[in-house]
């Protein structure tokens, strides 16, 4: 889905032919091959596969939130998880601008607006994984010894790193997730008949349409991708055991991004201001579930040890500030939080 003169173009959406991995797949699992000639028959496919720049990576590998692999993702697009998700929050950006009666049908109830809405609000989120692998990434492939020289594993680029972390970051934006109080003033609670189901946002607001548990849901996902244990691991790691991580980014220094993207912004207005104050809420409570998390290893609890309580002393000098007005409340109980959450981890 691309944006053609400022607009939602579907010519390239579906595909009318089977591409070039089927044909792989199928002429490697039904040629029809003598036994003597099998193995090498199937090792030529693979090369001409390869040579291509066709990959092949199990779902094993690709499904866990934790995965690595620099392409290896599900249900994403484009060359570059992190460019391509700033490109898909351009079309969803102009998909949610469009959005309103004319988004459901004729005799529909007003009310199914929110329905139609839960795919167009999350259209980033297989992206969002995408880009989201791409921090503390690696690049590998399934080799074989005597198929020539080992390529290894190596770590996706800084570049690209602090592109993904940049990315992801606009997705935590009071501007990418509030809902705009047009779109929200035309949606009812359910028709009578009509109900919520699996597909819908949740709701802590009761009958009606709750817009800000709906960032806030967009917002879990996000940061409990960038802040998965195995991930952060695997982050300190990559800069230091090697001349190539010289210039990926530390635990330290995606911390103080994410921190410094959500928590320390200048306050929103209306609606906006709610949104913010949930972002912020699932970053500390993110932080402080992988304080106490087993899978933490030693040298990022460090690292989080030392952020939190860097948090709590900015959230309580921060609280009265001009430019964070309407957070006092909330500045107050992050920090209270912290400091009773850190008090009962195990040092």
């Amino acid at each position: 889905i691309t944006l053609k003169d400022g607009q939602i173009d579907l010519s390239n959406a579906y595909d009318t032919d089977i591409g070039e991995w089927d044909k792989f797949v199928i002429a490697y699992g039904y040629s029809d091959l003598a036994p003597e000639v099998e193995q090498e028959a199937l090792a030529g496919l693979i090369s001409q596969a390869q040579a291509k720049g066709l990959q092949y990576m199990s779902d094993p590998d690709a499904r866990p939130k934790s995965g690595g692999h620099a392409t290896g993702h599900l249900w994403d697009n484009g060359k570059n998880a992190a460019t391509e998700l700033t490109r898909v929050l351009n079309v969803r950006k102009v998909a949610l601008e469009n959005f309103g009666l004319n988004s459901i049908a004729n005799g529909t109830p007003l009310s199914e607006i929110e329905q139609v809405l839960v795919p167009i609000y999350n259209f980033h989120r297989y992206q969002v994984e995408g880009a989201a692998k791409l921090i503390a990434g690696v690049n590998y492939s399934y080799e074989v010894k005597g198929e020539g020289e080992a390529r290894g594993v190596s770590p996706v680029s800084g570049e690209q790193q602090y592109q993904a972390i940049e990315a992801l970051l606009t997705t935590l934006s009071p501007a990418t997730l509030t809902i705009s109080d047009e779109l929200i003033s035309l949606i009812p609670p359910k028709a009578y008949g009509y109900q919520r189901d699996r597909e819908s946002f949740k709701a802590k607001t009761g009958l009606t349409f709750d817009p800000i548990t709906a960032a806030e849901a967009a917002a879990k996902h996000t940061i409990g991708l960038m802040l998965n244990a195995e991930r952060l691991a695997r982050l300190q790691q990559q800069t230091l055991y090697s001349l190539s991580g010289k210039d990926i980014p530390s635990v330290e220094k995606l911390l103080t991004m994410i921190i410094e993207e959500t928590i320390q912004q200048p306050s929103q207005k209306g609606l906006a201001l709610l949104v913010q104050q949930r972002v912020n809420q699932q970053v500390v409570e993110h932080l402080l579930a992988l304080w106490h998390s087993d899978k933490a290893v030693i040298e990022v609890r460090a690292e989080l040890y030392v952020a939190l309580k860097e948090l709590s002393e900015w959230l309580t000098s921060n609280g009265k500030s001009r430019q964070h007005q309407g957070m006092k409340a909330q500045f107050t109980l992050l920090a209270e939080q912290i400091d009773f959450s850190l008090a009962q981890g195990k040092m």
